[in-house]
C-alpha cells in the first residue's frame, strides 16, 4: 500500500525559474547577433534554432513522502510500514528536430511548432547527502524486517511521483511557454518574424 503527499516551494522554483530564463535571453542574443550577409544570417539561424529553444531550461524543486507498506507474508502478524522522503529537482527542456520549423528567407520569417514530444522532462535529480530518507514507522516481528527489495520498490515510487508532481504542477507547460518567448526574442532581435506554435495534447 502507498500513500503520498507533496509539497512544493513556489518561491525558490520561480527565482531560478526568472534567473535561468534572463541569463539565457541575455546570453542568446549576445551569441546569435554575429554575421552581416542575408544568407549566412539565413543559414546561421536555421543551425541555431536548436541552440536557441535549448536556452529555456525550466527547475522545479520539490519533495514528496511515500508511506509504504510490506507485503505480509502467512505467518507474519504486523506490518512493516515505512516512510521514504524524496527531495530533489526536475529539469524541463525543449529539443526540437529540423522538421519543427521552416523559415522563409526572402520574408525573413520563421515558424516553428513545439510538438508534445519535443518537451523533455527529466528524471529527479537527487542529493546524495539528504534526497532520500527512510524512516521505520513499523516494524515486524523477528521474522518480518524490511526487505531490501521492498525499501528499493519503496523508493522508486517517491522518485517516480515527485516526477509526476510536476508535470502536474504545470512544468511541461511553463517549459513550452518560455521556449516559445526565448525564440521569438532572440529570433527577433536577428531580424525574424517569429509565429511560434505550441501544440497542446
Amino acid at each position: 500500500m502507498l500513500k503520498t503527499t507533496n509539497s512544493f516551494s513556489k518561491t525558490i522554483s520561480t527565482i531560478l525559474f526568472s534567473a535561468l530564463i534572463g541569463a539565457g535571453v541575455m546570453f542568446g542574443l549576445k551569441a546569435l547577433s554575429s554575421s552581416n550577409s542575408d544568407s549566412g544570417n539565413s543559414r546561421l539561424t536555421i543551425e541555431r534554432i536548436e541552440t536557441i529553444s535549448e536556452l529555456a531550461t525550466v527547475r522545479f524543486y520539490l519533495s514528496n513522502i511515500v508511506e509504504y507498506e510490506q507485503p505480509k507474508d502467512w505467518y507474519d502478524v504486523k506490518e512493516v510500514k515505512v516512510l521514504v522522503l524524496a527531495k530533489g529537482s526536475i529539469q524541463g527542456r525543449v529539443d526540437l528536430k529540423p522538421d519543427d520549423w521552416t523559415i522563409d528567407r526572402e520574408k525573413r520569417t520563421v515558424e516553428i511548432k513545439i510538438e508534445p514530444e519535443s518537451i523533455k522532462i527529466g528524471d529527479p535529480e537527487i542529493s546524495p547527502d539528504d534526497g532520500l530518507n527512510t524512516w521505520i514507522i513499523s516494524e515486524g516481528l523477528i521474522f518480518n524486517k524490511l526487505k531490501e527489495d521492498e525499501r528499493k520498490k519503496a523508493t522508486t515510487k517517491a522518485l517516480k511521483e515527485l516526477k509526476q508532481t510536476a508535470i502536474d504542477l504545470g512544468i511541461r507547460e511553463h517549459t513550452a511557454a518560455e521556449a516559445k518567448k526565448i525564440l521569438e526574442r532572440v529570433l527577433e532581435s536577428l531580424g525574424y518574424q517569429a509565429n511560434i506554435i505550441i501544440i497542446r495534447e
